[in-house]
């Protein structure tokens, strides 16, 4: 955290590092933004954090709804969804189709399910996702039928990501803004989300988002990093205007100051670790950080 005396400097060091991240989002065009991460690995229904994430916000459905069994539907479903991430690799090479199917079975047991609770009161929760992109993890939560049983609102600094998202998914809400310095109350919203956020960000503010997104969080923080290791300190990459960090597991938890559970996944069901090195030469190694309050 940047020391109170140098308000001035704290101030301008966010707003230098939003405008550096607009420029590098905002020089692509719209029609690139509103698909590329949707195809190969990125796939709503091949990627392993959004599947993950879809699977922690339906347990905290279940949670919140004791009454309406809500998992009913799920149960039903359960040996497919095993069938599916037992294959998964193979599906997401030689069979992708499979993977629109399995995202139309999962939206048909979502309809059966607000059929079933149609007259029922849920309790459904906020969820805030931080880096909403132009709605790449709404859509998966649409395809699968989720979505109708969240309140769900988006954030992304980049203008032409919301304009997108606006003009894709109306019934959704979507507004321009920096994880820094989020306009919102404490405690806004039950779930926040940050996906593939904190390690485009340089070390001078990474303490202040991660802050930030912990506070606005009633009840849970979900990171989905794609570079955090146990390493001894930040790997920090700066290209052009834009990092590509590999973050240090020790130095990031001290960022957490209360009381909080914290749990750690860098092995997911169907997929195991994944980690290596991308094409450019980054490295990569996945992990969900889930942080209760």
């Amino acid at each position: 955290m940047i020391a109170m005396k140098d308000s001035n400097k704290k101030i301008t060091t966010v707003e230098v590092e939003a405008e550096n991240l607009k420029y590098m989002w905002n020089r692509h065009p719209s029609s690139f933004l509103a698909t590329y991460l949707r195809k190969g690995d990125f796939h709503p229904f091949f990627h392993c954090q959004h599947f993950f994430t879809r699977e922690l916000i339906l347990k905290y459905l279940t949670s919140h709804n004791p009454d309406a069994e809500f998992d009913l539907e799920e149960k039903i479903c359960r040996p497919l969804t095993s069938f599916y991430l037992e294959n998964i690799k193979y599906i997401h090479t030689k069979a992708p189709f499979l993977q629109d199917a399995f995202g139309s079975a999962l939206a048909l047991v979502s309809s059966f399910k607000a059929m079933r609770l149609g007259r029922r009161t849920l309790k459904k929760p906020s969820v805030l996702d931080i880096g909403c992109g132009s709605g790449n993890y709404f859509e998966g939560f649409k395809k699968s039928g989720l979505s109708g049983f969240i309140c769900y609102s988006g954030i992304d600094i980049s203008e032409k990501n919301i304009a997108n998202a606006n003009r894709l998914y109306p019934e959704a809400v979507f507004s321009t803004g920096n994880v820094c310095s989020l306009s919102l109350p404490d405690a806004s919203n039950d779930i926040v989300l940050v996906t593939h956020v904190f390690e485009h960000l340089s070390p001078a503010v990474l303490t202040d988002a991660f802050q930030s997104a912990l506070r606005v969080a009633r009840d849970m923080l979900v990171i989905n990093f794609f570079s955090e290791d146990d390493i001894a300190d930040h790997d920090i990459h700066l290209v052009e205007r834009y990092h590509y960090n590999r973050l240090a597991r020790k130095k990031l938890k001290k960022m957490i100051s209360g009381n909080y559970g914290l749990t750690i996944v860098d092995s997911y069901p169907g997929f195991g670790k994944v980690k290596g090195v991308d094409a450019r030469g980054y490295p990569y190694a996945y992990s969900t950080w889930v942080i209760r309050k």
